[in-house]
C-alpha cells in the first residue's frame, strides 16, 4: 500500500472537524521513512503535493 494510499485508508470520522486533517499524510510518511530505516528528511514539495491532494480529494476515488 502506497503513502497516499494508507493515508486515504485512515478512518478520521472522529476528527473531521479538526483543522488540516490531510496532514495525516505527513504522519503517514514519516511512518514509512521509519519502517524503512530511511533517516534522510522528506521532500517538502512531495509533503504538500501529497496533503493537497488529500485535501482537494479526500475520500479513495474507485
Amino acid at each position: 500500500m502506497s503513502v497516499e494510499e494508507a493515508a486515504r485508508d485512515i478512518a478520521l470520522d472522529a476528527y473531521r472537524g479538526w483543522l488540516d486533517p490531510e496532514r495525516v499524510f505527513v504522519n503517514v510518511h514519516t511512518l514509512y521513512r521509519d519502517f524503512r530505516g530511511d533517516p534522510s528528511p522528506p521532500e517538502i514539495l512531495e509533503m504538500f503535493a501529497g496533503m493537497g491532494r488529500l485535501a482537494r480529494f479526500p475520500t479513495r476515488e474507485p
